[in-house]
């Protein structure tokens, strides 16, 4: 009699798999996924609550500073910038819109007195939501691409009221009118104005270099009057774009344009954002005397934009709010168009490479992998 033995043999296979997902490819799931049921979602909560909103309201609870426009506006500090000059542009009064922003743009809101909410910040959005007494009878969408802030709509569009946005908006279907999006060959500040126009806001035509001049101090200067008259002196140098291979400088690149553009020994300030200090304290170590980092308050370093005689560096906020006060710029564009996003302050400077014909290659912010390591990064030279 034979015995019958078994064996049982256990093979433990241990597969790793790296995923690696950057931030926007994320929005971008989670926008292509989430924006419809996120929709219909405060569109049910907003109907079920309206009744909460009219108790408060009876009940005479405090409400937020708010305008008769809700301006949505997500993004960085510069788009804010250029979204409030065009409204200026248009002859319009920025005291009149509710702006909802992220909170990576609110110095530029608190610095312009604007009515303004972060829909980030969770706290101040509820405040927003439960203690508001008003809804709008419009509400203009200036987010180009992604379809979640649409999400809001149903919250504070009144009944009958109209919504506004860009027809590449993933939740454009939504909107009462679309108005037709160039991702490149329009200027950002044009695109914004043609928002305001389709709203049936009445516009003026107002030419930047014609806007209202004031002959004040910047911090005492109305917020309507975005430029001042004075007597311009120093080079500032702006930071920008570092964390992203496309559009990071090296410090010897930065301190080669404040070379160039500096007129005999004056001062040169160089500012970055709050991850930029070790590289602007290397660009500092490359520029002859006088030279410093600005460590200073965003309201001071407006005060340092405004006055300067010339900002120079990569596209972005700093070059952003020194064009709005008039300051001529010399700007680096790489993966970014410069007709979009371009300074239009007199006698400004764009410095681009004109050899390459992938540049622009960004869409909507969105840079595709690059098989040229970024040349656009070392071959940039003046646009005639």
């Amino acid at each position: 009699m034979l015995g019958q033995v078994g064996v049982n043999v256990m093979v433990k296979v241990t597969v790793k798999v790296t995923v690696k997902v950057t931030g926007k490819e994320l929005l971008k799931n989670i926008d292509r996924f989430c924006a419809w049921p996120a929709y219909v979602l405060c569109w049910l909560l907003s109907s079920l609550l309206l009744l909460r909103l009219f108790s408060l309201q009876r009940a005479g609870r405090k409400s937020p500073s708010v305008g008769k426009i809700l301006l949505i506006r997500p993004g960085g500090l510069g788009d804010l910038v250029l979204l409030q000059q065009a409204i200026l542009e248009s002859g319009l009064a920025v005291c009149d819109f509710t702006f909802l922003i992220e909170k990576r743009s609110r110095p530029w809101a608190e610095q312009q007195k604007l009515n303004f909410v972060c829909y980030d910040d969770l706290w101040l959005m509820l405040r927003f939501c439960v203690f508001n007494h008003q809804q709008f009878a419009k509400i203009i969408n200036a987010e180009q691409l992604y379809g979640l802030a649409a999400a809001v709509h149903p919250w504070f569009l009144k009944k009958g009221g109209r919504s506004f946005g860009f027809s590449t908006n993933r939740m454009a279907r939504f909107f009462s009118l679309s108005k037709f999006y160039d991702p490149v060959g329009t200027h950002e500040v044009d695109e914004f104005k043609g928002l305001l126009e389709i709203s049936g806001l009445p516009l003026k035509n107002l030419r930047h270099e014609n806007l209202p001049l004031k002959n004040l101090p910047l911090k005492n200067l109305p917020v309507e009057s975005p430029k001042l008259v004075h007597q311009r002196s120093g080079l500032i140098v702006c930071i920008a774009g570092s964390a992203f291979p496309s559009r990071s400088l090296t410090a010897m690149q930065y301190a080669k344009l404040a070379s160039q553009y500096r007129q005999g020994n004056e001062l040169v300030i160089i500012r970055g954002g709050p991850t930029d200090t070790v590289l602007a304290k290397a660009v500092a170590a490359l520029v002859p005397q006088p030279s410093w980092v600005s460590q200073v308050s965003f309201s001071d370093f407006c005060q340092q934009a405004a006055t300067s005689r010339l900002a120079i560096g990569m596209e972005g906020g700093g070059l952003h709010v020194a064009h709005f006060y008039g300051t001529p710029c010399v700007a680096v564009f790489t993966s970014i168009s410069h007709r979009k996003w371009g300074p239009r302050s007199a006698d400004s400077t764009i410095l681009v490479s004109q050899t390459l014909p992938c540049q622009p290659c960004a869409r909507f912010s969105i840079v595709a992998k690059c098989e040229i390591n970024y040349n656009c990064k070392n071959t940039y030279s003046p646009l005639p």
